[in-house]
């Protein structure tokens, strides 16, 4: 789980309280770290941003060599004390997604830093490269800096320009904590590519869909209206593990259709964060009360599978991406049917990956407005989520306009679909790439 993130004028305190006494703050550093948390690139990737905070502040504060994966794990991911890294690969996997993050950050919008921080392979300690020094991507600061030039030891005019830039880009920084809720301007790429669901007064709705389920639910026999736990299910001594059992408590079976799944609920909080900035005003409803009539000829996001989506199974049915389950992999699996012959054909996956899918389904009313209904789904959390992020994500969205344009499509289509495959590491997404797209003729 993700820890709550410091505000940005917090980041000074932060990094003073590991420095000895005798140490100073880089504020060449401090400033190339605060610039890549307030850029867009990282806008929505809070577990990344901690990750790189927590490192950078180590190696400011001298102890970089101090950092390996298991306090990593801990201090930043959320893991418990004394899990294994052998077992659990997750620190592994998010210093990659930082890498890859990290170039395109510096490939776009900080394309113009100065100062560049890298994570090299093989180590959890952040290097700093002079972009303006030729030299090999390896060399630390104190490499790309000659010796008389070094932070800390440069020519005062260099000391009023990194203070400056520092104070701009911490300012940058608590203007964006303090605006999250207030209207911001987006990427032109996601306004075209989200249309009138990100426009004022578009009012648009996400809907999430609720899994049916049976809830455990330890009750005394006086009030258990339902089915008591078969004891041959075993799961007595599992729940006692975790819920404490009162003298005369069983476990019942308890309907519910409440709850979405914990992916589709995140891609609901990413999406909505987007709305937000946008200055979009954004209601959220679980799918139970609102059916897929209701969606059309609406701006609004849905969010599920049709194995637990009524109305995702209304709006897929026509388009040519499908999701199902597949016996053959008993799992969930994205399909499409064979025009020619009728078949079902499946997608097929590297082990260890999942597919995303997003269906872009835009409408005209009768009275000429246009809407724009996105259907978010995924063969299973991490898909759904990384569907998610991939529509809010400016650099991604421009990845599929310039495939659109290599394959002679000037601009976004009215009705069109995106498949992604993805790792992923229990139920986030990671290294999630564009695999293919349909345009749909309607």
């Amino acid at each position: 789980m993700e820890k709550e993130q410091q505000p940005r004028a917090m980041l000074l305190v932060s990094v003073k309280t590991v420095l000895n006494p005798a140490q100073e703050i880089d504020e060449a550093k401090l400033a190339a770290l605060v610039a890549i948390e307030a850029s867009q690139t990282f806008q929505r990737h809070e577990q990344l941003r901690a990750f790189l905070r927590f490192v950078c502040e180590y190696e400011m504060a001298g102890r970089g060599d101090d950092l390996h994966e298991y306090l990593i794990g801990v201090e930043v991911l959320g893991q418990k004390p004394g899990y294994s890294t052998m077992e659990n690969s997750v620190v592994r996997n998010r210093a990659h997604s930082l890498r890859k993050k990290l170039a395109e950050y510096y490939a776009g919008e900080g394309s113009d830093a100065a100062l560049r921080i890298e994570i090299p392979k093989g180590s959890y300690c952040p290097h700093y490269i002079n972009a303006h020094i030729p030299g090999p991507s390896t060399d630390t600061v104190e490499q790309a800096f000659p010796s008389e030039e070094r932070p800390g030891k440069a020519p005062r005019i260099w000391l009023w320009v990194a203070t400056a830039l520092l104070l701009c880009t911490v300012c940058l920084g608590i203007g964006f904590r303090w605006g999250e809720s207030r209207t911001r301007a987006i990427d032109d790429i996601l306004q075209q590519a989200w249309g009138p669901l990100d426009s004022k007064g578009s009012h648009p709705v996400i809907c999430i869909a609720n899994a049916p389920e049976l809830f455990v639910r330890s009750l005394p026999d006086s009030l258990a209206n339902y089915k008591q736990l078969p004891d041959e299910l075993n799961l007595k001594a599992w729940y006692a593990e975790r819920y404490p059992l009162q003298q005369g408590d069983n476990l019942y079976f308890v309907p519910n259709h409440n709850s979405p799944l914990w992916g589709d609920a995140a891609s609901a909080i990413t999406l909505s964060r987007l709305l937000a900035h946008a200055g979009a005003d954004t209601e959220v409803l679980p799918e139970r009360v609102q059916s897929a009539f209701a969606l059309r000829n609406r701006n609004a996001i849905l969010i599920g599978r049709p194995e637990i989506s009524p109305a995702a199974a209304v709006f897929l049915k026509d388009m040519y991406y499908n999701i199902h389950y597949s016996p053959e992999i008993h799992d969930q699996e994205v399909y499409w049917t064979d025009a020619a012959t009728g078949r079902v054909k499946e997608l097929s996956r590297k082990p260890g990956t999942v597919h995303g899918l997003i269906t872009v389904i835009n409408e005209q009313r009768n009275d000429g407005v246009e809407t724009r209904l996105v259907v978010i789904s995924g063969e299973n959390s991490a898909g759904s989520l990384a569907a998610a992020e991939y529509f809010s994500c400016a650099s991604c969205m421009r990845e599929f306009k310039d495939r659109l344009r290599v394959d002679g499509i000037k601009e976004f289509p009215r009705t069109y679909q995106i498949v992604l495959s993805t790792e992923q590491n229990e139920v986030l997404p990671f290294n999630y790439a564009l695999e293919t797209y349909r345009v749909i003729q309607r």
